[in-house]
């Protein structure tokens, strides 16, 4: 799933109701600036939701399946184009 944000922020997320771990990678001016890999699904209901965040501003967020990244070979620096 893509987020767009609306303007440069430095974003929070949480795994609130997920069913599956995910990667999440941090985009800003269409660049890949920061991957946090393998984020955890919550253990249960009343698991404490850890907030994850990029170290710098972003402007999107694409959230894929728990290894996707890497299996997919996206690195840092990447650059993200739109297909019509």
């Amino acid at each position: 799933m893509l987020f767009i944000m609306p303007g440069e922020q430095v974003a929070a997320f949480w795994m609130k109701e997920m069913k599956f771990d995910l990667d999440m990678i941090w985009i800003k001016d269409g660049q890949v600036v920061e991957i946090t890999e393998n984020v955890p699904k919550p253990k249960n209901e009343i698991d404490r939701l850890i907030l994850y965040s990029p170290h710098q501003v972003i402007d999107q967020v694409l959230e894929v399946f728990a290894g996707d990244s890497r299996r997919l070979g996206i690195q840092v620096g990447d650059v993200i184009t739109q297909l019509d």
